[in-house]
């Protein structure tokens, strides 16, 4: 259950705030509840961020082993894809406005 529909329950189970909300205001929320927002899925940006780490990994392992392995500098392609990693992590780990 997303936290919307949580806060919805909430305010509809509760005696003293549930008089504060008229039917407008508890429309708009259940729509905004309706609409899909891949973002807020817990299960989407956990797999995006698994993507992200893993593609990661995988050229910084590919990379170290072609440095000490075959002493040849490392392809401009591999250094593009784990700067774009990082970015991309960082972009994906700093918490949003709304969840401070």
């Amino acid at each position: 259950m997303s936290e919307i529909k949580k806060f919805i329950a909430k305010i509809k189970s509760d005696e003293l705030v549930s008089p504060k909300f008229d039917y407008e205001q508890m429309e708009y929320l259940e729509k905004i509840a309706d609409e899909s927002h891949p973002i807020l899925d817990k299960k989407v940006f956990m797999s995006v961020v698994m993507i992200v780490g893993t593609v990661l990994l995988l050229s910084i392992i590919l990379a170290s082993l072609i440095i000490f392995i075959k002493d040849q500098p490392v392809d401009e392609f591999f250094i593009m894809i784990a700067s774009t990693c990082i970015g991309a992590l960082a972009g994906l780990l700093v918490p949003t406005p709304m969840n401070n």
